[in-house]
């Protein structure tokens, strides 16, 4: 633990948060989960009322904002998700505070075309703690990024675009396991985990980019792209896609959109395998690829 980083690293978040003691907080996500602690130590810390809702429907924890007043609302973005394809009102919440997983700008932009400009997206690990913090202007001018570096905390991204940090909680610089790039104001924007990077025909490709397009294709709910060997390219990607599209509408979306050595190789359309939280279960699609 780093004492003085951790110290400004809780005042920044503080800050632009603002949780006080009548600020009610709504916590839908386990204790056990890095995300759902941290809240959890952030309404201790200032005394505010915690309201714990996991594994609630939608309904149910949109009852709870509107009955308790909550003003803060702590997500992953598969939570949000569900929450904005359900009815219910939210009068007093200014902040919802997303993190664990990548949220995408088209979530953002649903979020804040429903509640207004209340979303922060937070960036961090268990190794090294919170690292950035995203907040609505942010999303705004960098769609997709995780924001900046909290005061403390120290960012960069080496020449093979792994991300490596300092944060509170180990000294010296450390890999966080994802790809990214920081952009002239200094937002952070991840590319992937580094183990799923594909390199086909020598590019480097992160499935993140074609992740992003496919989401954008109406009636797809969730998608991954993991990669295969491949005699000429060294790799292809498989898609794995869940919603209501068939497999001929996908092809066709591909050929129109990238060349020959990105289009999936393979499409595998079904419901995809969850972890606890409703991320994709990547682990669980990469073991069955053999």
């Amino acid at each position: 633990m780093r004492p003085v980083a951790a110290l400004r690293v809780a005042g920044a978040l503080l800050d632009a948060l603002r949780p006080h003691r009548d600020a009610g907080v709504v916590l839908p996500l386990p204790l056990w989960h890095g995300h759902g602690l941290a809240t959890l130590a952030l309404a201790l810390g200032v005394g505010a009322p915690l309201h714990l809702r996991a594994g609630a429907s939608p309904e149910a924890i949109w009852t709870t904002l509107e009955a308790e007043g909550a003003e803060v609302l702590a997500v992953v973005p598969t939570v949000l998700h569900r929450l904005l394809a359900a009815p219910g009102n939210a009068p007093r919440l200014r902040v919802v505070l997303s993190g664990s997983a990548p949220l995408s700008p088209e979530l953002a932009a649903a979020t804040r075309a429903r509640l207004g400009d209340v979303l922060f997206d937070a960036f961090g690990s268990t190794e090294l703690g919170v690292l950035t913090l995203a907040t609505p202007a942010d999303l705004r001018a960098a769609p997709g990024s995780v924001g900046r570096p909290l005061p403390g905390v120290s960012v960069r991204v080496a020449p093979d675009g792994r991300v490596l940090a300092r944060g509170l909680l180990r000294r010296g610089w450390h890999r966080t396991g994802d790809l990214g790039v920081l952009d002239a104001s200094g937002r952070l924007t991840l590319r992937g985990r580094a183990d799923d990077l594909m390199v086909i025909g020598g590019e480097n490709v992160w499935p993140a980019q074609l992740e992003a397009a496919l989401l954008a294709v109406p009636g797809i709910v969730a998608c991954a792209v993991l990669p295969v060997p491949c005699a000429e390219y060294g790799q292809r990607p498989v898609a794995f896609v869940e919603g209501g599209v068939d497999e001929a509408a996908l092809r066709a979306f591909a050929q129109s959109q990238w060349p020959r050595r990105l289009r999936p190789v393979r499409w595998v359309l079904g419901p995809l395998p969850r972890t606890p939280l409703g991320k994709v279960a990547r682990g669980d699609l990469r073991s069955g690829l053999g």
